[in-house]
């Protein structure tokens, strides 16, 4: 059977659904033949209120498969202490869901630091993940803050995780979990002072620092092993949850390479990009004959990966009140990377604004860490040349109109060097990819 997350839901349907293409409303995951009207007229324009009821509903649908007394019994087994959960169904500032993850406090009755209960949101169609990516997802988060605990990253610590129906990894708490550190402080927006900017990517060029004096010998994802509490296994996914678990590399070529070529499968399976299939496949190709260019650039690497936060727009840091970082946060797709992704230009020091409508540049803050980087290693603020990476992983972003990727397909051929207009350029990569098959069934079905 081809790779799939689910199912379409539709009567005597067998296609694969969509992926990130659920919908809330009706409760069903669809195909790209079944995604839009005539055959699903759920109207997905929904006012604040509509908003927050769907997002209760989710979590009332999600707190009733959580066995609260499963917990407590667990966290009284790793800790000791008697204790109580406390849900909410908070949207908004402040809540404590996430946009992959729900969590609750665990109280504990003799008042000492609250720990949480993180669980992947499965029962969010939208959302939409599978159980075989929440199990590694689940189990890759766990075996990163394990080996975090033993630098000077502060990263919360884990203290247990469950996945459901695995015999001794159930734990009867009737959901995929983790137990983990509730780290005081207060998510960054990006927001503050050119100074107080300035501390916060301070304090992450130190972290950064300390995050490369562990390499590691592939890339991929850690998970537990008996032995070294933690290896490296295939990578989680990427940071929009749409690909499934591969690895691990050997090498920074075919790291890359994978990534864009699982893309060019889902696209060509319809599952991604089904409003624009040929140009979304013409771009990942592209990137898939390109990636020697990000390869080349860790040639002097010696096969050395570095761990990395894949999902770090700045609100996975915690500061105080001063600006200072109090901790790292929402590791479950953390990767070991090549050394120019790991310490280049990220989504933290993106202008997200930019990045979106496709321009390319080098920000402020892109420069602001990497002179902090070079006051501690010259070698790290090297990797500051550019935006490949960044616009690699960034790729079409899931944009569901061609209008609004294709300012990112531009910028990503800008990046790699290419200056022609997109018709241009598309016109050409037609005739070059012309002996491709998949390029060619996917003509044909838009023909």
């Amino acid at each position: 059977m081809d790779s799939r997350f689910f199912t379409c839901s539709v009567s005597d349907c067998d296609n694969p659904s969509v992926r990130t293409g659920g919908c809330n409303i009706c409760q069903r995951y669809l195909c790209a033949t079944h995604v839009s009207p005539p055959f699903h007229t759920c109207d997905q324009t929904l006012d604040d209120k509509a908003y927050v009821a769907q997002i209760v509903a989710e979590i009332n649908r999600l707190r009733s498969q959580i066995n609260d007394m499963a917990v407590c019994r667990l966290v009284t087994s790793l800790s000791g202490k008697t204790c109580t959960i406390q849900h909410s169904d908070k949207v908004g500032q402040g809540a404590l869901m996430g946009g992959s993850n729900y969590h609750a406090r665990v109280l504990f009755g003799d008042g000492s630091s609250p720990w949480l209960l993180r669980v992947p949101r499965v029962a969010s169609y939208e959302v939409g993940l599978p159980e075989s990516l929440v199990e590694h997802l689940v189990r890759s988060e766990y075996a990163t803050l394990t080996f975090l605990e033993n630098t000077k990253v502060p990263a919360p610590r884990a203290y247990g995780y469950g996945i459901r129906g695995r015999d001794k990894e159930d734990h009867g708490v009737g959901v995929s979990f983790l137990l983990m550190e509730h780290l005081p402080g207060e998510a960054w927006t990006g927001e503050g002072t050119r100074e107080q900017k300035a501390k916060v990517l301070s304090g992450l060029a130190s972290i950064l620092n300390e995050v490369a004096q562990h390499p590691f010998t592939k890339a991929g994802s850690l998970v537990p092993h008996a032995s070294t509490l933690s290896r490296v296994s295939a990578v989680a996914s990427d940071r929009f949850l749409a690909l499934t678990h591969d690895g691990p590399f050997d090498d920074a070529e075919s790291y890359y390479a994978s990534f864009a070529e699982q893309y060019l499968a889902l696209i060509c399976g319809r599952q991604l990009y089904t409003e624009y299939p040929v140009d979304a496949y013409l771009v990942y190709r592209f990137l898939k004959d390109n990636v020697s260019q990000l390869a080349s650039r860790d040639a002097n690497g010696s096969g050395e990966f570095f761990l990395k936060h894949v999902d770090d727009k700045g609100d996975h840091i915690l500061i105080d009140e001063n600006f200072n970082i109090t901790g790292i946060i929402d590791w479950e797709m953390a990767r070991t990377v090549p050394r120019s992704e790991a310490f280049g230009p990220s989504l933290v020091t993106a202008d997200m604004n930019d990045l979106c409508a496709g321009k390319v540049c080098l920000t402020e803050n892109d420069q602001i860490l990497a002179r902090e980087l070079g006051k501690l290693s010259p070698q790290l603020a090297d990797c500051s040349v550019d935006e490949k990476a960044r616009r690699f992983f960034w790729g079409l972003a899931l944009e569901p109109d061609w209008a609004d990727a294709k300012p990112l397909a531009v910028a990503i051929l800008t990046v790699f060097g290419v200056d022609q207009r997109w018709e241009e350029w598309r016109e050409h990569a037609l005739k070059r990819y012309g002996g491709d098959g998949r390029l060619q069934r996917l003509l044909r079905g838009c023909s």
